[in-house]
């Protein structure tokens, strides 16, 4: 019974009338507890293992976003992965019916590549950043990686870039802090700076390496001072305190240098943390000078 069972089915198979995977799952796993040789079992079991390995391979391109073991992101198969599943399915002898729905998913994810090459022809135009967002929205939902997906991710990448560049000139007057230009010139190395409105990434370079060139110098300056000033003990002599305090300060430049960079620094063309700590060493050695008075 069980062979005439499986002689219909593999004339079927061979008349183009393919019966589903599970059907013939179901046959294969009848024949396995049958204890003799069957005609056609190896041929049905062959083919219901392969088709089986193609389901799990086009359920991956359907289901999206796919976690690693470790909890990361992993990468999503790509069009011509899925392009490639389909031709594969066409040599299989029974029926899956993943196939139509990995078929639709192609099809709409060719369409999509044909609006975003359309938006990246036109990523100048107002409204362009909206447009690129949604691609990548849209682009979430195909559970493939797409070819002009890069390209979209590029121009949104620059776009937000100029958008961020041109606000940061206007924080503060003018005057953005030395975090966001470090971290717009960290993201421009990921960017095709020619593509980028002129004068940008000129501005971006000439803030840095003004802020590069005080901070040179601001270092030098500093570089034998030993520790920061503090209150004298109040245990200590007035001559030993005397001589501590002026050992202090020949480790330290002279205050009219650390005033001099703060009023440089202030006039740099970023808000830059260093001259808060300058401000704070300025102080201390007052500090320090009252202290050592009083003794």
């Amino acid at each position: 019974a069980w062979e005439k069972r499986a002689k219909a089915v593999a004339d079927d198979a061979a008349a183009g009338n393919l019966k589903p995977l599970e059907d013939l799952e179901k046959l294969v796993a009848e024949a396995q507890k049958i204890p003799a040789a069957l005609t056609h079992y190896k041929e049905l079991f062959d083919a219901s293992v392969a088709a089986r390995s193609w389901v799990e391979k086009a359920q991956l391109c359907l289901k999206g976003k796919q976690l690693t073991r470790r909890g990361a992101n992993a990468p999503p198969p790509t069009l011509a992965h899925a392009e490639r599943l389909i031709r594969d399915a066409g040599k299989f002898s029974v029926s899956v019916k993943e196939l139509g729905a990995l078929e639709e998913r192609v099809e709409d994810a060719k369409a999509w590549g044909v609006r975003a090459e359309e938006v990246v022809d036109h990523w100048r135009e107002d409204g362009a950043e909206q447009k690129f967002e949604q691609l990548l929205i849209d682009h979430e939902s195909y559970g493939l990686e797409l070819p002009a997906a890069a390209d979209v991710r590029a121009c949104l990448a620059a776009l937000a870039w100029e958008r961020e560049a041109r606000d940061a000139v206007k924080e503060k007057d003018g005057v953005p802090t030395l975090e966001l230009l470090e971290d717009l010139r960290t993201r421009a190395d990921d960017i095709d700076m020619e593509d980028i409105e002129d004068g940008l990434g000129e501005d971006l370079m000439r803030r840095l390496e003004a802020v590069e060139e005080w901070t040179k110098k601001v270092d030098e300056a500093l570089r034998f001072s030993v520790g920061a000033g503090g209150s004298a003990p109040k245990t200590m002599s007035a001559e030993r305190a005397a001589a501590a305090a002026a050992a202090h300060a020949e480790r330290r430049p002279q205050p009219e240098i650390i005033k001099a960079f703060i009023d440089e620094g202030k006039k740099l063309p970023a808000i830059v943390p260093r001259v808060a700590e300058l401000e704070t060493i300025l102080d201390e050695h007052q500090k320090w000078v009252e202290s050592a008075r009083a003794l």
